[in-house]
């Protein structure tokens, strides 16, 4: 297997925990798409507990983000049904 490989490798499989912290690890870096493929397939409007933030990798949902939410208006996965979320999976 080629350097870095492995790692991509590793975000790749549907064990890993979704995050963008993997970002952390240069192999990953390098090629983040394989991770940013796997949060727009599995999760497309994640929570990321490592971050503490949502992470939204659709299309629509990054429009209706910035359309209809402000930087005030955080909601956390427990609070997030209502808002009209398709997902939460804390």
């Amino acid at each position: 297997m080629p350097l870095g490989t492995e790692s991509v490798a590793r975000v790749e499989r549907p064990d890993a925990p979704l995050s963008l912290y993997h970002l952390l690890d240069p192999a990953v870096l390098a090629n983040p798409y394989p991770l940013f493929h796997r949060l727009r397939r599995e999760d497309p409007v994640h929570w990321d507990p490592f971050l503490h933030a949502w992470v939204v990798t659709g299309y629509a949902d990054v429009l209706e983000v910035l359309h209809s939410y402000t930087a005030g208006a955080h909601p956390r996965p427990s609070n997030s049904l209502p808002w009209g979320w398709r997902s939460s999976r804390p």
